[in-house]
């Protein structure tokens, strides 16, 4: 009987599927005094039958903050410090759990993240501009000449001074996105409040000698009404 009950409680257990939760969007930003809504969706179970806490980091990498609970049965829990202006709420359309700050101001922003049994939401950024959107200035840098005598080369492609933090450097390489190779690095604000970021693409030396491809980054950001792009070709002599 005992066999039984096991083969009967891992059954149960494989047919479950692993819970996953999906935050939207990725990034807002908004300016101050403005509503600012997000949402986590459920993979699977209802969302009303299950409770949902919203953690709050300040930036990547800090410790996270509970910022509020919101339990099936409809009760809603608060550190001492946190106001009702943080209001969160379900949708059993897409069955997500929401969050809405009203009123947002500087301090309210960071990176919310949403938990329903022990399992996390990847975090939505929350940006609270101080100021208008300011566009960045794109440079593309072939390798180095020290770099060829290796067996890959990396492309540079820096993007500074805008504002506000979000922004998008993609690859491509003749006309065809790529992602492999492709690394990011993005720095804490400057003095003036605005961002660099520095997007690295690695390929084989041997290709960008031979192979007479162009490499494209392309930078996407609130300020630019069309995308910007800096393009770089294997056939220059650098």
């Amino acid at each position: 009987m005992e066999l039984h009950i096991w083969l009967l409680v891992i059954t149960l257990t494989c047919a479950e599927g692993v819970l996953v939760l999906t935050q939207s969007p990725g990034s807002v930003s908004t300016h101050s005094g403005q509503m600012v809504t997000m949402r986590c969706a459920r993979s699977e179970g209802d969302a009303g039958s299950y409770g949902v806490f919203w953690y709050k980091q300040a930036s990547v990498g800090s410790a996270p903050q509970w910022v509020i609970t919101h339990w099936a049965n409809g009760q809603i829990d608060r550190p001492t410090w946190a106001t009702d202006k943080i209001v969160p709420s379900r949708d059993a359309t897409d069955n997500s759990y929401i969050l809405t700050i009203k009123n947002a101001v500087d301090q309210d922003q960071g990176i919310y993240s949403c938990s329903a049994q022990k399992h996390f939401g990847q975090g939505t950024h929350v940006h609270i501009l101080t100021k208008q959107p300011l566009p960045p200035l794109v440079v593309l840098f072939p390798p180095s000449r020290d770099d060829k005598s290796k067996g890959d080369v990396t492309l540079t492609c820096l993007a500074s001074g805008f504002y506000p933090y979000t922004i998008q450097a993609l690859w491509s390489v003749d006309g065809t996105a790529r992602t492999e190779g492709v690394e990011i690095s993005i720095t804490s604000p400057e003095q003036n409040g605005t961002y660099t970021i520095s997007s690295y693409l690695r390929v084989p030396a041997s290709k960008w000698e031979s192979d007479k491809q162009t490499y494209t980054c392309t930078v996407q950001h609130e300020s630019l009404s069309s995308p910007l792009q800096k393009s770089i070709s294997s056939t220059c002599n650098y």
